[in-house]
């Protein structure tokens, strides 16, 4: 609620975009929180420092999804695919995903690394792969710029990585998004 006086003045134009503003950035925050609720949960967030390597993350991400019944097997010649058009690494995070809009159910796989995963010549602390069926590209859309926005922040990367937990991720992700 917005109290103006009786006679229109441009402090009360202002409290109104304000609270307009509050309203449409409250209602974004909660657009994303409940697209990531959609399309990740506890099975597919992992703490794993055991990975070395680009292909071997990829290769235990991609049977995870296969085996939770995401993605066909051939899913991870897909994300190859991808991958050797350009590096799905941006520093300290890596986003490998398909071009294409295959899988069985959207879902995106969060594997957070302690030591790092080597990445060409990134260390990936976090890696999202993503798998999107062809009926989600809308999520696809507006859950992929955000992400990637909020990680080319070295101190977000950060923050994220030290969560133990989905929920505790899916909390500092969403109010990362907020900022």
């Amino acid at each position: 609620i917005v109290t103006i006086n009786v006679f229109l003045t441009d402090k009360d134009k202002a409290m109104i975009r304000e609270i307009i503003e509050k309203i449409r950035k409250n209602k974004k925050i909660t657009k994303f929180r409940q697209d990531l609720l959609k399309i990740t949960n506890e099975e597919l967030f992992e703490l794993n420092s055991s990975l070395e390597n680009k292909e071997e993350c990829i290769e235990y991400i991609c049977k995870k999804l296969t085996e939770l019944n995401y993605t066909e097997s051939s899913f991870i010649k897909e994300i190859y695919e991808r991958e050797n058009l350009s590096s799905t690494s941006y520093g300290s995070f890596a986003i490998p995903h398909s071009i294409h809009f295959s899988a069985k159910k959207t879902g995106i796989y969060i594997l957070i690394s302690n030591k790092g995963i080597a990445w060409n010549d990134n260390t990936a602390k976090i890696v999202f792969l993503m798998c999107f069926s062809s009926g989600e590209r809308r999520i696809f859309n507006d859950i992929f710029g955000p992400i990637a926005s909020i990680l080319n922040d070295p101190a977000s990367v950060d923050k994220l990585s030290q969560c133990r937990s989905y929920s505790e991720f899916i909390s500092l992700l969403s109010s990362l998004f907020a900022e």
